[in-house]
């Protein structure tokens, strides 16, 4: 069983799926969400894959996903509190 929390397009988990792993794909951003299911079913992997659309944090509760950019591929989101961003390192 491999949990890609953060899944993106999918890239980790479909490699993992073509090896015949279980994979559970979290991706919270929606145009990521749609990409990634496209990428399950275009590759013939959606017995293999089940892709979720929410995001993990450290407590249940509900929350705004802050995104640089709204697009496609996009990352760098975060879950939190409306308007507040991460620190640039």
């Amino acid at each position: 069983m491999f949990w890609d929390v953060g899944a993106n397009v999918g890239i980790y988990s479909l490699y993992a799926a073509q090896r015949e792993v279980t994979v559970c794909a979290f991706e919270p951003l929606a145009a990521n969400y749609y990409v990634l299911n496209r990428n399950i079913q275009l590759n013939g992997l959606s017995g293999r894959i089940c892709a979720y659309c929410l995001a993990f944090s450290g407590e249940a509760r509900l929350g705004v996903l802050n995104t640089p950019v709204a697009v496609m591929g996009a990352a760098l989101s975060h879950f939190g509190d409306a308007g507040r961003s991460l620190p640039v390192l």
